[in-house]
């Protein structure tokens, strides 16, 4: 789903109407969630319970620290031993996904809150960066 939004230039839109978090949209964030096949925080989204999976934190620690592969790899390595989650791997690609379009809707919708300020311009630049993660994420994106 996320390809086919990229491709039709909807992303935005489509992560922004997603992760809010008053009535209406609850229902659309959670579909798009189940679509990815993920279980978010409380912390993240309010409107869906139950506990975090580690992995979106490992994607957070991934994305944010700009990790190459064997940094990921290190990573990966030593929360396993850390864990005994032999499956962590499996699911990070999910959660990478996951984490880059809500980070990134999550910076749309702060871009349009602040108007015409400084704090805009950084939240357009923040938006742009978790766009090119998703490209990045997704090869046959444009």
């Amino acid at each position: 789903m996320l390809a086919v939004l990229i491709a039709a230039g909807q992303l935005e839109s489509a992560i922004c109407d997603a992760t809010f978090a008053d009535g209406d949209r609850a229902d659309q964030r959670a579909a798009l969630l189940r679509q990815l096949s993920i279980d978010v925080a409380r912390e993240y989204l309010a409107a869906l319970d139950g506990p975090q999976n580690p992995a979106w934190d490992v994607a957070a620690a991934v994305l944010e620290r700009g990790l190459d592969r064997h940094g990921v790899r290190r990573l990966l390595e030593a929360y396993v031993r850390a864990s005994g989650d032999e499956q962590a791997a499996d699911r990070l690609p999910g959660y990478l996904l996951a984490y880059a379009a809500f980070r990134g809707g999550y910076a749309v919708m702060a871009r349009d809150a602040c108007g015409d300020t400084e704090d805009a311009a950084r939240f357009g630049r923040i938006a742009a960066a978790y766009r090119e993660h998703l490209r990045r994420l997704i090869p046959s994106a444009p």
